[in-house]
């Protein structure tokens, strides 16, 4: 898995992309591989990336995760 902070520059030099652009692409990679293959960042506005998840289950999970790192609200 490629590390987001290598990732990051990588994707800016390759068009102008809008901070959504950039976050939506930089998901997988931060996510890492085994989420991202249950998750897809659909939206990115006011700092926060909107998922979508295969079912209630991986919500929830993915809530967990956010609360643990102190970087999630957990919010639906």
């Amino acid at each position: 898995m490629e590390r987001a902070g290598r990732l990051i520059p990588k994707l800016k030099g390759k068009a102008p992309l809008t901070e959504a652009e950039l976050a939506l692409a930089a998901w997988p990679a931060v996510i890492g591989r085994r989420l991202a293959h249950r998750t897809k960042a659909v939206s990115f506005a006011g700092g926060r990336i909107v998922v979508e998840v295969e079912d209630a289950l991986w919500q929830r999970n993915l809530e967990e995760i956010g609360r643990a790192s102190g970087r999630g609200k957990g919010e639906s």
